[in-house]
């Protein structure tokens, strides 16, 4: 049985981060694998200044964030197998696996790489490197990040790369000269709604409303809020604002966040993973541009979904009218299907090579 290792962005605070870490491991897993999921090892001091800002947390109401943090870390714990490792030591894991896939994510995002650019594999063998659908996320790179790409994604350097953008298999084929890059789906879109249905939770304080569930990673100003507050108040819906500390629903699970997507009226987000199960789900949804300071532009892999799936009229242009409920799914079907066929196709051939 082989031996993978999986790096992705770690943390316990994002609901997309953990669900395609937890997809990936389960598909990584039907090949006969064992997985394991590579986290950082913090630091004395690190450690010490987080148990100092959670402590002082309680006292400044941001107990909930840390209830939050604390529901995500359990669906961590409960799914994924850890190994921790410092990154001084990192080159270590080369003799410890016999595969390491870096994604999903935005594990090649330029601000990610630039500050840590264990994301790109170094001091790992070549043909022990697997990309999945790794995300830069961005429409803009500059001349440092063009020069890491150069560095280390190389065919003698990183041999299996998939990406999940067209802006990211185009910058690396233009920069690097490679015409290998395949583009392939989420690992989130591997798994099927009844395996997703399967891990849902009802949150306790759901009792069966209809509701619009609102997830905003970026800011969410008050226009957006009033429109969408409109927009439920004429159709008798509660909002569940996932963006609002005060909110009864801001601490749910992965497995209950999933639950609350699938039993939605209406979806609106700026998240990628939340456009992803609504599509998986088929529920409606609307996409807002991402709001976010000291960050490039993030829509080019929401926008990468919605062509690859053909769903039209989904961004947000100042108003939500009740004809955006009307979301075309007819072709997804027929669409998923291809696209898992090649994703597992690549995953198969990118794992079995070098088998004896």
């Amino acid at each position: 049985m082989k031996k993978v290792a999986i790096l992705t962005l770690n943390g316990n605070s994002n609901y997309g981060n953990r669900l395609q870490n937890y997809a990936l491991t389960q598909v990584v897993k039907s090949f006969d694998c064992e997985v394991k999921s590579i986290w950082f090892k913090k630091s004395f001091l690190i450690n010490l200044k987080m148990f100092i800002k959670t402590f002082l947390g309680l006292f400044v109401n941001k107990y909930k964030t840390d209830n939050r943090t604390k529901n995500i870390a359990k669906f961590t714990n409960k799914y994924l197998e850890k190994v921790y490792i410092r990154k001084e030591d990192f080159s270590k894991i080369n003799k410890m696996f016999d595969k390491v896939i870096v994604g999903s994510d935005q594990v090649w995002n330029p601000d990610v790489c630039k500050k840590n650019n264990l994301y790109l594999l170094p001091n790992v063998d070549a043909n022990k490197k697997i990309a999945y659908a790794a995300s830069m996320g961005v429409n803009n790179f500059d001349d440092a990040f063009i020069k890491l790409l150069k560095d280390n994604l190389t065919k003698d350097k990183f041999k299996w790369i998939s990406v999940r953008e067209d802006i990211a298999r185009n910058v690396i084929k233009k920069n690097v000269n490679r015409d290998d890059i395949e583009l392939l789906v989420d690992p989130t879109m591997l798994l099927t709604k009844d395996e997703w249905e399967s891990i849902e939770e009802k949150p306790k304080n759901y009792n069966g409303e209809k509701i619009i569930l609102t997830y905003f990673l970026g800011n969410q100003d008050l226009e957006r809020r009033d429109e969408i507050e409109r927009f439920a108040k004429e159709n008798n819906c509660k909002v569940i604002n996932l963006t609002d500390k005060n909110d009864p629903f801001y601490s749910i699970s992965p497995s209950e966040f999933l639950y609350l997507e699938h039993h939605s009226f209406l979806i609106c987000t700026d998240s990628f993973h939340s456009c992803v199960f609504a599509t998986l789900y088929e529920k409606p949804f609307i996409v807002f541009d991402r709001d976010q300071k000291n960050m490039n532009n993030m829509g080019s892999r929401i926008d990468n979904l919605l062509n690859t799936f053909k769903l039209k009229n989904r961004k947000f242009k100042g108003k939500i009218n009740s004809e955006q409920l009307n979301c075309d799914f007819s072709s997804f079907n027929e669409i998923i299907k291809n696209e898992r066929a090649k994703s597992l196709k690549f995953l198969k051939k990118a794992l079995e090579d070098g088998k004896k």
